[in-house]
């Protein structure tokens, strides 16, 4: 086993950022209406976090507000190293969801 060289490490996690960059991108691209979206596409409501002067109660319930705006920014500034840290991120969105929404919401 040889050790990845700095300069492989950095490549690599420029093309998992561009990737993940582009599936946000997708994401957030997607109609509000799209066809086969059981309800419309909810993406609209994660794309940025909640108006803090009409939500003012979300940032205090909810520690560690996150918003597909929010992981888009990381992912442009090659803010993952790894998958997981993506993936705990989306984890983080949705269990903000469900903190902060009834269970019947649209939301969770």
């Amino acid at each position: 086993y040889t050790r990845p060289s700095a300069e492989e490490l950095s490549a690599e996690r420029a093309a998992l950022n561009s990737r993940i960059q582009n599936s946000l991108e997708a994401i957030m691209k997607l109609p509000d209406d799209w066809e086969g979206a059981a309800e419309g596409s909810l993406s609209v409501l994660f794309r940025e976090q909640p108006s803090r002067r009409k939500y003012p109660d979300y940032f205090k319930m909810i520690v560690n507000p996150i918003a597909l705006r929010d992981m888009l920014k990381a992912a442009k500034r090659n803010g993952y190293a790894r998958r997981e840290q993506i993936a705990s991120d989306f984890a983080l969105m949705v269990a903000n969801a469900e903190q902060y929404n009834q269970p019947d919401s649209l939301v969770v």
